[in-house]
């Protein structure tokens, strides 16, 4: 029989084989290590966005109280009111995501402070609210304040760091959109004469775009 030599057949094809192996475990590491970094960006990333729409919400939220003088849903009305004059206690309930008889108590204070009034409907047994003119000044106001919140969290950003934002924020906003009541409450305190491609309303008209379930 012929010597193969060192290099014959047989030590080439395990030569072969233990490369594969080699590279198999090699791509198998460098495939775990980004899945692990991937995995703790993202970890990362929740719990930093986590943080910023929780300080974010709670400083609105003190903005808009010492504005209007009333709590955080009260506030949210007269931003809405000012957009919808005309809403009845039942609509206020369901965009604040109240109670009727909570939404009355809150009516009664934001009329006793002179900010909305109540009005017959066509209906007469509804009731319609829209804004005094002090009312529609302290809009103005709250809406400002917000902006400038909102404007102030973003100022380090660069032009090109902001349009990356406003895409991102967008399919954010656009994931999360159940029907159109959650996108009413998602947009109470929006002032929707600045938002001209309101992503939440590209989400409603484009159900493909819901979550499974809302569609």
């Amino acid at each position: 029989m012929a010597d193969r030599g060192l290099y014959g057949a047989p030590f080439l094809f395990d030569l072969a084989v233990w490369f594969h192996r080699l590279v198999t475990v090699v791509w198998l590491k460098k495939y775990m290590h980004r899945a692990y970094v991937f995995s703790m960006s993202m970890e990362n990333l929740t719990n930093q966005l986590g943080a910023l729409t929780l300080a974010l919400a709670d400083e609105q939220n003190l903005i808009v109280t010492a504005i209007a003088g009333a709590n955080v849903s009260a506030s949210a009305l007269v931003v809405v009111l000012g957009l919808y004059p005309g809403e009845t206690i039942r609509d206020a309930a369901q965009v604040l995501s109240l109670s009727h008889s909570a939404t009355v108590r809150l009516v009664d204070q934001l009329v006793e402070k002179g900010l909305v009034e109540r009005m017959t409907g066509q209906d007469r047994r509804e009731v319609q609210l829209r804004l005094t003119r002090r009312g529609k000044l302290v809009r103005q106001q709250l809406l400002k304040a917000r902006a400038d919140l909102f404007a102030r969290a973003l100022s380090r950003l660069t032009a090109a760091e902001l349009r990356v934002a406003e895409t991102l924020v967008g399919t954010m906003l656009a994931t999360i959109t159940e029907d159109e009541v959650h996108a009413d409450r998602i947009c109470r305190f929006c002032d929707e004469e600045a938002c001209g491609d309101c992503p939440v309303e590209h989400a409603l008209d484009d159900p493909s775009g819901l979550p499974t379930g809302a569609r």
